[in-house]
Order: structure tokens, then sequence, then C-alpha cells
């Protein structure tokens, strides 16, 4: 399913964008979930839920959509963000919060249906790519993880420990991140096709951080030393081999 939020003052251009992204027919009616809003106070409030796409009204009373895009952005980074607008031309601000798109309200029925055309296509690509969901912190509230900012999965009493990297890692630091899947049902989801391999019962690694290997351990990013099972040596070193050779083609 596909997660989108709109959060706009006007509830006959909520149905309008609702309209346009059906008929789009990037993907089918029965694929998408619509979360209207009508303030940035109301998408705030409503705590626990991650997006695929928020289309965001520039102009709305009390919090502007840039002010709400920036609290946004603070609890989730991989939204994709598109604002539309009346008359507000985009600002050097808003672009601190990575918007993929401007739409403006008095564009004609065929360029609005390009955009979102386009729109579309980038949330269908961006979802395609694994992410993990962790509690993390007092509150015990989610965070998502998305692929690249996985450094590895261990295999954990409580499910899933997932070790960070990157963004992740300067966002929460040295929190301990777990998943409620197994690591038997993350292997089905991180597989080579992202960059993963299984080189142990215990351990997933992210390719992309493996910075030494032997002939019995992987060393990754942040200097952990992980054991290659016997059992997984030889489909690892070709996984392996694959994945540099494709990362490094021509």
């Amino acid at each position: 399913m596909y997660k989108i939020a709109i959060c706009e003052d006007d509830q006959a251009y909520i149905s309008t964008l609702k309209n346009l992204i059906v008929s789009t027919g990037v993907v089918t009616a029965d694929e998408l979930l619509f979360y209207p809003f009508f303030t940035g106070e109301d998408i705030l409030w409503k705590t626990g839920e991650f997006y695929d796409l928020v289309i965001m009204d520039m102009q709305m009373d009390k919090m502007s959509g840039y002010e709400t895009a920036v609290k946004l952005r603070e609890k989730d980074e991989n939204f994709l963000l598109v604002f539309c607008s009346g008359t507000v031309m985009p600002s050097n601000n808003s672009f601190r919060v990575n918007p993929f798109r401007y739409l403006l309200k008095s564009q004609d029925d065929d360029e609005l249906l390009s955009d979102m055309t386009d729109i579309m296509k980038k949330v269908v690509e961006q979802k395609k790519y694994p992410f993990v969901m962790c509690k993390h912190g007092l509150s015990r509230e989610l965070a998502r993880i998305e692929a690249n900012c996985i450094l590895y999965l261990e295999i954990s009493r409580e499910k899933t420990e997932v070790h960070i990297w990157g963004k992740a890692k300067e966002k929460y630091g040295n929190e301990l991140l777990r998943e409620h899947r197994s690591l038997r049902q993350l292997s089905e989801i991180f597989t080579e096709e992202y960059g993963f391999a299984r080189i142990h019962h215990s351990y997933i690694v992210n390719m992309e951080y493996v910075e030494n290997l032997d002939s019995d351990n992987v060393v990754m990013a942040d200097q952990t030393c992980l054991p290659i099972a016997r059992s997984k040596a030889k489909e690892f070193r070709e996984e392996f081999a694959r994945f540099v050779a494709a990362k490094y083609k021509g």
C-alpha cells in the first residue's frame, strides 16, 4: 500500500489531488491510502504514522507548509515531499526540507497530470527499497531505517538488532534499535538485489559497508569484525564479487 498525506486547507483541492493521483494510473486505486489534513497542526498531531508521499500546501493558517515540513522531517527523512501553492513561489528556505517538486494550482490539467505522474513514479521507485521499523527511546517510538543506513542486522532474543550508519547514526547515535521481524524473515527481504548478504546464521551485512575481508571474517565500516560461517563462505564471496563488479562496472 502507498500512504499519501495531503495537507491542504481547501477540501475541494484535496479531492482534486486524490483524483489526479488515481488518474495517473501509476498504481491502482486499491493500492492507495489517503490521509487528508487541513492544517499543519493536524498532520503533526497524527503521531506514529509514516507516509510515502506528503503533499503540503505552502500557505495555511497559523503554521506554514514549510514550518510543518521541517517538523515532519525531524521525524522522518524518507518520505517524498511535494509543495503546492496558489501564488507563493519557492524560497531558499523551502529547499532545506528537500522537496521533490512544486505544484502550482494555476497549472493546466495536462501539466498537473504530467507532474503528478512523475511524482508517483518516484514514489514507486522509492518504495521498492527495503527498510526496517525499529522502536527507540524511552517512549518506544518507531524509527524508519532505510536500507542505505543499515550497517548490518544481527539476530537477537528480541527478534533482530539493527546496526546503523550514515544519517541514521548521526540521528540515533548508539541507541539500541530492534526490529520485530526475525533475521530469517528479513533475509527474504534484504537480499543481494539490494546489496545485502547473509554471512552467518546471526548476521546479514550491507556489502556497501564491508571494508575488508579474509577467509574467516568481514570488517565493517565501524571496524566491527564479524565471522563468516564456513557454510556461507563460498556463496558470500561470489555475492561480494558480483557486488563489487557491478559497483565499478565501466
